[in-house]
């Protein structure tokens, strides 16, 4: 998947238990592993305010918009809790490649 610097990328995705029944965990993150190293961690209940950026759609479905502001390779993580045990869901197949836009202008000296 590519991407632009500055664009939005939109993401949803769905949190199952054992059943593979929707599940709503009491704390549910999302993290974005920049280009450059830095991770940006995104969460949905248990704290107060509520990241804002990530939107509960319906029991178990969920959506976060996030502004790609880095170049280099991005990595998307899920984590999740009900029990005071972290439960980390690896997508290493979503994998988003920031460019630079080739359209935008450079100031040259």
């Amino acid at each position: 998947m590519n991407r632009t610097i500055n664009s939005t990328f939109a993401y949803k995705f769905t949190i199952r238990d054992e059943n593979k029944a929707l599940h709503d965990p009491s704390i549910l993150q999302v993290s974005f592993r920049k280009g450059d190293g830095t991770e940006d961690v995104l969460t949905l209940g248990g704290v107060q305010p509520r990241d804002s950026q990530l939107t509960k759609l319906s029991p178990g479905i969920y959506r976060v918009d996030y502004k790609l502001d880095v170049l280099g390779e991005w990595k998307v993580n899920e984590r999740w809790t009900d029990d005071n045990w972290i439960h980390p869901i690896k997508n290493t197949d979503l994998i988003i490649t920031v460019n630079a836009d080739p359209h935008a202008w450079v100031d040259t000296p």
